[in-house]
Formats: C-alpha cells, structure tokens, sequence
C-alpha cells in the first residue's frame, strides 16, 4: 500500500531446518518487477551458515530460522500491475548456486494515489433533484 509516494514493503520468511548449508552464504535482494521490463530493487540482506565467519546473519544448521526485512520502493504509477520476488545470490564456499526468484506478492493497493483534490476537476452535471414533486 502506498504511503506518501513509496510503497513500504515487510517480508517474512523462513530456513528450514537442515536446508541452509553450514558454509553457505546467501544474499536476499527484494525485487519489484513492473511495466514489462521494468525493475525497482529493495536493500539486500546477507545471511551466512554456522561455519562462515563474517558480518552476516547466521542461520544454525539443525534449527533453521526466521528472517524478516523491510525496506521501501519509490512510487511510479506503472507499479499498479507488479509483482514482488525474492532474488538469491548463493555461496557456498567460493562456489556459486543457482537458486530461484521466489514470488511473494502481487501489485500495489495505490488508492490514495488514484485521485486527490489538487489533481481532479470536480465534475457538476444535472442530477435531476426537485425540491418539491407535485401529486395530481
């Protein structure tokens, strides 16, 4: 839903237990495609196994874990018809993984985007009110 002109966006997710590889890292980057051809990305978040050292979020081996991200697209009013994937960009060790764009919402609700008092005319026309109707 639109606030202001961006659109805030939360996504929450899931490893499950035993998938994320203990010398994994993984890179999750929030697309919004558009328009065809068109692309808005979010801020990436890194997450990374148990046996990676780095600056990442670890994700243990046996349990999985939960990952939440946030993060805000600027407005353009062809967002109406777009779709929201995540894009992973997977390591393990110094080896990269294919894994798939994974679609997680549909559109944008632009309501307070559609119309507004400082860009609409306002439209009179005969509406074919009578203050008093006669009985005969």
């Amino acid at each position: 839903e639109t606030v202001g002109n961006s659109v805030p966006v939360t996504v929450n997710g899931t490893f499950p237990e035993k998938w994320f590889n203990k010398n994994a890292t993984v890179k999750i980057t929030p697309v919004l495609k558009y328009a065809g051809t068109k692309e808005s990305y979010g801020s990436a978040q890194a997450y990374q196994g148990e046996n990676v050292s780095g600056n990442a979020i670890e994700i243990p081996y046996n349990r999985g874990g939960n990952f939440n991200m946030s993060f805000t697209f600027p407005y353009q009013p062809d967002m109406l018809t777009s779709e929201l994937f995540m894009r992973f960009d997977a390591k393990i060790k110094n080896k990269s993984v294919k894994l798939p764009e994974v679609k997680v919402a549909d559109g944008i609700v632009a309501t307070s985007a559609l119309a507004s008092a400082q860009t609409t005319a306002p439209s009179v026309a005969d509406d074919g009110f009578q203050r008093i109707i006669k009985q005969t």
